[in-house]
C-alpha cells in the first residue's frame, strides 16, 4: 500500500468519527446558543470602541485560522476595514475565543493520532492536521449560518448603528483570505435605471 492508498483508506475508516464530531458540534452550538450570540453581538461594542474617529466601514470580516488550529486554539479573527480592504492602513483587529463550541475536538485529534499508527510511515501528523482543519471548516459553516440568522436585523443593534459605515456594507464569514460567503449585506448607494438593467440581467 503506498502513502495515497493509506491516506484513501485511513480517510474511509474515520468517515463515521468525523461525522459523529459534526453532529456534537451542531448539538453543543444549538445548546450554547445564547452565549455566542452574546458574543458576536459584542463584537460590534468593541469594534465601536476600537475604531478611529470617522473611520467608514465596508467589510467586517470573519475567518478562522489554520495557523490557530495547527495550535489547538478555536478562535475567529474579527477584521473591520474600508474601501483598501487588507491594505486598510486604519484596519481593526481583534478576536472572538470559540473554544467553548469545540468541545471534543482535541479528543477527536488524539484519537485519530492513535488510530493512524498502523499506517505510520505513509500517514503523517499533518495528515491528521489536515483531517482536523477539514472539520473545523465545515463546522464553521453551521456558525456562519447563525451569523446570518442573527444578523437579518442587525441594523437594529445600538453598537452597530454607532460604527460608521459606507453606503455599502458587507459582514463576511470565510477561511483566511480564503473561500467567502457573505453573512449581511446592505447597499444605499443610489441607483439609475441602468444600474438595476446591469443586477437585472446579473
Amino acid at each position: 500500500m503506498n502513502r495515497e492508498e493509506a491516506i484513501k483508506q485511513f480517510n474511509a475508516e474515520q468517515q463515521q468519527r468525523l461525522q459523529e464530531y459534526r453532529i456534537l458540534f451542531q448539538k453543543n452550538l444549538e445548546k450554547k446558543l445564547p452565549v455566542f450570540i452574546e458574543r458576536f453581538l459584542f463584537v460590534f461594542k468593541e469594534l465601536r470602541i476600537r475604531l478611529p474617529e470617522n473611520q467608514e466601514v465596508t467589510h467586517i470580516y470573519f475567518s478562522i485560522l489554520r495557523c490557530d488550529i495547527l495550535n489547538r486554539d478555536y478562535r475567529v479573527l474579527v477584521e473591520c476595514m474600508g474601501k483598501e480592504w487588507f491594505q486598510d492602513p486604519n484596519m481593526v483587529s481583534l478576536y472572538m475565543t470559540m473554544d467553548f463550541l469545540f468541545e471534543g475536538i482535541d479528543e477527536l485529534w488524539d484519537d485519530l493520532l492513535e488510530a493512524v499508527r498502523p499506517y505510520m510511515g505513509k500517514i503523517i501528523q499533518y495528515d491528521i492536521y489536515n483531517m482536523i482543519c477539514d472539520t473545523v471548516m465545515e463546522c464553521g459553516g453551521y456558525i456562519a449560518e447563525i451569523m446570518r440568522t442573527v444578523s437579518w436585523n442587525i441594523e437594529e443593534n445600538n453598537d452597530f448603528c454607532q460604527i460608521k459605515k459606507a453606503l455599502a456594507w458587507s459582514l463576511l464569514w470565510g477561511e483566511y483570505r480564503g473561500d467567502t460567503v457573505i453573512i449581511c449585506h446592505a447597499d444605499y448607494e443610489k441607483k439609475t435605471r441602468r444600474d438595476w438593467d446591469t443586477f437585472s440581467h446579473n
